[in-house]
């Protein structure tokens, strides 16, 4: 395979290029992104990490996280969220995009990475530079496999690494690092495709549903939407007896706050977003803020595992203590977890898409074609 030379980018950049983010006693890693949105010629620059980073409760005017170099002499500097900058967060994708003002670009001075224009391919080459126990370094490998928006590899990374984006030889980002599934010894990323379709989509649409949409994860549907949706052969995932089953479990639970805190939003994410169709049992819905997700189920799939749900504290940044979950608490975590369902095989419903074709189209017929097909015409509607 022929490779482009490298480009040439300076330990100092590199290093510039990150930075160790802080939100309360939360660490991960940040990368510095020039989005050719809306155009290469007026692109948006600013801070990529990951929605369990940053997610859309401290994306709200006068939150505030801080933001280190990895120089020793390190002092942190403040990023105020506020209503002017375009933010967007998803929880499906897990990634969070914050654009920077002018003011903290020249305080902190950062190298801002490009994006490739090209998907990374299996057993490509990658760098991956993070702050692993809150020190930087870079570590090297292969991308091992590829499933729909999800990169699959086997690169170092610790708790802090969230974030830290997967580049090519060329120095572009391909991807950004999510978390590790511990019994399967891979971490997880997601393709920097499937960023840039989100960001552009709510960009695009930010006149006509406001530049807040994509800041918040779906929103709460009116009874109408509903029955539309109903009738259409939609319906909630999770019934009112099983939220308030799950979230009797959670506060009954022993574990901390801030653990019982990160399920309710997750359970409150999931139980607003997460969709079955009544008469297909191998097809399940995700609405995000920018567009309607369909995954087929197989029949494995079908009965989620706990062994699925060996997830690396990373994810949540939890305390080792924290993460030994009660049986209890798996059986809530391996049927409605939201990091299961973000390993799942998801595909936007987007029109004259090769991969929904091959993946979804090509196994469903009859009234499941008619759903998914009513469901691209809806766009934002629903969302």
């Amino acid at each position: 395979m022929y490779y482009q030379e490298s480009k040439i980018i300076s330990n100092i950049d590199k290093e510039r290029s990150i930075c160790l983010i802080k939100v309360g006693e939360i660490y991960g890693t940040g990368a510095f992104i020039e989005i050719p949105i809306p155009s290469s010629e007026n692109p948006m620059r600013g801070l990529v990490t990951n929605n369990h980073v940053i997610n859309e409760k401290k994306l709200k005017s006068g939150e505030s996280f801080e933001i280190y170099k990895s120089s020793k002499n390190n002092k942190p500097i403040q990023i105020q969220i506020n209503d002017k900058n375009f933010i967007f967060t998803s929880e499906l994708i897990d990634i969070t995009f914050i654009e920077l003002s002018d003011e903290i670009i020249k305080e902190f001075n950062p190298y801002f990475l490009n994006p490739s224009k090209e998907d990374i391919k299996e057993n490509e080459p990658i760098e991956i530079p993070q702050f692993p126990k809150k020190k930087f370094s870079t570590a090297h490998g292969n991308i091992e496999e590829i499933y729909s928006f999800n990169l699959y590899h086997k690169i170092s990374t610790f708790f802090e690494s969230s974030g830290s984006p997967l580049l090519n030889i060329l120095y572009e980002i391909v991807g950004f690092h999510k978390f590790s599934i511990e019994d399967k010894k891979i971490n997880v990323a997601v393709k920097y495709s499937e960023i840039d379709f989100a960001i552009r989509t709510l960009y695009n649409n930010k006149d006509v549903y406001g530049i807040g949409k994509a800041r918040e994860s779906a929103k709460l549907l009116s009874e109408p939407e509903m029955d539309i949706l109903n009738e259409y052969g939609l319906k909630l995932k999770l019934s009112s007896d099983d939220i308030n089953e799950l979230k009797k479990d959670i506060n009954q639970s022993n574990k901390s706050e801030y653990v019982k805190t990160i399920k309710l939003n997750e359970l409150e994410i999931v139980q607003k977003s997460l969709f079955y169709c009544t008469f297909s049992k191998n097809l399940l819905f995700y609405r995000t803020n920018y567009a309607w997700y369909v995954t087929y189920l197989s029949e494995e799939e079908n009965n989620l595992s706990e062994e699925e749900n060996n997830l690396s504290e990373e994810e949540n940044n939890l305390s080792e203590e924290e993460n030994n979950l009660s049986e209890e608490e798996n059986n809530f975590i391996s049927k409605f977890n939201l990091d299961n369902l973000k390993c799942l095989n998801w595909y936007p419903l987007i029109s004259n898409s090769k991969e929904l074709n091959k993946s979804i189209d090509s196994k469903i017929k009859g009234r499941e074609y008619i759903l998914i097909n009513w469901l691209k015409l809806t766009e934002l509607t629903y969302l």
